[in-house]
């Protein structure tokens, strides 16, 4: 009989805590409870929905706002990722320090509008990760910062919050512009290089120069316009310069008589075609280019000098050095190892004695 009652109470012990594991507001938040100010702080940990844990995340609630800012009246992407095992939900509200509701959410998938300015699930999702999307359009002008405060549930005993604040875009932004070594150097021709930042604003792009003859040129880059967050590279092929010219460039970036600089760089086109040329006393080749794992690198030396090899990024700061010794007279080859390089477009420096080249280079 003992046992009988044992197996029962186990039983009915095992059937609630499963009850208690996956009816968790399955069909969304009953309350407002993400966190805002609106509703004090409240969360889904201490509204009586949900128990124990409540932990401070920074990764499950992100948007495709620019870092620059979002644009008044465009509409942008939010996502919530909630990683764990269990049921999940969430619940997320756009809101200023004061607590009014800022914007207009748009349901996704498994989403729904309540109480005006929340968002939450329809359903709650067993899978890790559980994905939400929905849209957000940006206030009017003048809204200023808005902080979209998330909770998120993970059965009823793991609870999470999130408070994420994007900047209004004012348009006084400044992009960052970085003007870069050239490449391709040949007896007739040059390539321009420099990275641009926009911060999220559209800008043209364009390249200034000029050689000891003549006046400044303005002309346009690939790409000819950008709008992006990053550093992104942007270049100018020039064929019609004479050989063992000195070429005086900067990248800009300009947008409606705004116009901000790199700094001034100069290059000199080469006496001898398909090489570069560093200085008197050595030849630059690269082999192959794009590389994987390795790079061979070639040059000559009619006497001894110190030489110095370094990788460079695309900002012009130094991720690599391969090599810095005295080296004799005489052809050298060496043999680069790559396997730590990340993939992108680089800049191998060669420094022999008080002079420098550049050569870009792919890594795949």
């Amino acid at each position: 009989m003992k046992k009988n009652i044992l197996m029962v109470l186990m039983f009915l012990s095992a059937t609630v805590f499963t009850a208690l594991q996956i009816t968790s507001k399955p069909n969304g938040a009953p309350q407002p409870a993400s966190g805002a100010p609106a509703e004090g702080g409240a969360t889904c940990a201490t509204s009586g929905c949900h128990y124990n844990s409540l932990s401070t995340v920074t990764n499950v609630l992100s948007t495709d706002i620019p870092v620059a800012g979002y644009t008044p009246g465009s509409t942008y992407n939010i996502t919530v990722v909630v990683t764990g095992t269990g049921w999940k939900g969430f619940m997320v509200s756009p809101q200023n320090s004061a607590g009014t509701a800022l914007g207009t959410l748009y349901a996704g998938s498994g989403s729904k509008i309540v109480f005006t300015n929340y968002i939450t699930h329809t359903i709650d999702k067993s899978g890790t990760p559980a994905i939400w999307t929905f849209q957000w359009k940006a206030p009017a002008a003048g809204s200023g910062d808005v902080t979209f405060y998330g909770a998120f549930a993970i059965t009823l005993y793991n609870t999470q919050k999130q408070a994420l604040t994007v900047h209004e875009n004012t348009g006084s932004a400044t992009p960052l512009v970085t003007t870069l070594a050239a490449t391709n150097i040949s007896s007739s021709g040059i390539t321009l290089n420099g990275t641009i930042n926009t911060n999220g604003n559209l800008y043209s792009v364009s390249f200034q120069y000029k050689t000891p003859t003549t006046s400044w040129v303005f002309s346009g880059a690939t790409p000819s316009t950008l709008n992006c967050n990053t550093a992104t590279p942007v270049s100018l092929t020039i064929s019609s310069i004479p050989s063992n010219t000195t070429i005086t460039y900067r990248a800009c970036a300009w947008n409606l008589g705004d116009t901000t600089w790199g700094i001034t760089q100069t290059a000199t086109t080469s006496g001898n075609a398909g090489i570069d040329k560093v200085n008197h006393d050595i030849t630059f080749s690269v082999f192959p280019n794009p590389a994987t794992t390795n790079l061979t690198i070639g040059f000559d030396l009619i006497q001894q000098a110190d030489v110095k090899i370094n990788l460079m990024n695309m900002e012009g700061k130094c991720i690599q050095s391969f090599l810095n010794h005295s080296l004799s007279a005489g052809s050298q080859s060496l043999k680069l190892d790559l396997n730590e390089m990340k993939h992108g477009i680089y800049f191998l420096q060669m420094r022999v004695n008080d002079e420098v080249g550049y050569k870009k280079i792919l890594i795949d």
